[in-house]
C-alpha cells in the first residue's frame, strides 16, 4: 500500500467515524429532550471518539514515516528481525488510545524490542 493509500484510508476511517457522531446528534435531537447539561455531557463523550481515532491515525502515519531497516542490535551488530505491526494500549492525557507500532526480536538475545516514537 502506497503512503497516499494509506492516508487515504486513515481519512476514510476518521471520516466514517465523524459521520456516526453526527448521525448520532441528529437522531438525539429529533427523539430526545435533553438539557444542555446532558447534551453536553454526550458530546463529550463523543469527543473522545473523534479525539481517540484522530490520535491513533496520526501515530499510525508517524509510524510509516519510520519504516525502514530494522534497528541494530548492540551486541554483535546485526540487523534485528521485524516481526509486524503489534497492537498495544497507550494511556495519554486524552484517554486510552491503541497504536500499531514495529515490533523488532532479537534472536540471540530472545528480546523483543519497540522502538520509541
Amino acid at each position: 500500500m502506497t503512503n497516499a493509500d494509506y492516508k487515504e484510508k486513515l481519512r476514510q476511517e476518521f471520516m466514517g467515524i465523524a459521520h456516526q457522531v453526527f448521525e448520532r446528534v441528529i437522531e438525539a435531537s429529533e427523539k430526545e429532550g435533553l438539557s444542555l447539561s446532558q447534551m453536553e455531557e454526550r458530546v463529550g463523550a463523543w469527543k473522545f471518539e473523534l479525539t481517540r481515532k484522530l490520535l491513533e491515525s496520526w501515530v499510525e502515519l508517524e509510524v510509516q514515516k519510520q519504516r525502514g531497516p530494522g534497528p541494530v542490535a548492540e551486541e554483535g551488530g546485526e540487523e534485528m528481525e521485524y516481526k509486524g505491526l503489534k497492537e498495544r494500549v497507550v494511556v495519554t492525557s486524552q484517554g486510552e488510545i491503541k497504536v500499531k507500532r514495529p515490533y523488532y526480536y532479537h534472536r540471540t538475545k530472545g528480546e523483543g524490542f519497540f522502538p520509541p516514537g
